[in-house]
């Protein structure tokens, strides 16, 4: 039992390692003007459009085989059949 413990804590630490290198990557100066020193924006995992900030985006994160994975999605809709998808190829 030890060793399972200690095993999910070792995921736990390395998953949330990767969790903050993404949000310090992802950081913006909250007071800058919207957009600005923005260099690279996210792209639909649905339809390949530059999410930026648009008011509909939305982000799908979940854990697979100990790895992080994040998609952001333009619309509901785009994200609803990403998840579409994915159920089906399971």
């Amino acid at each position: 039992m030890a060793t399972v413990r200690r095993t999910i804590d070792e995921v736990s630490i390395s998953t949330k390692s990767r969790i903050d290198g993404m949000v310090a990557a992802m950081t913006v100066d909250p007071t800058s003007e919207l957009a600005e020193n923005v260099t690279e924006t996210p792209h639909c995992g649905s339809c390949e459009t530059p999410v930026g900030y648009d008011p509909d985006h939305r982000v799908v994160t979940w854990v697979e085989a100990d790895t992080v994975h994040t998609e952001h999605f333009c619309t509901p809709a785009c994200r609803q059949e990403f998840l579409q998808d994915k159920s089906g190829s399971q």
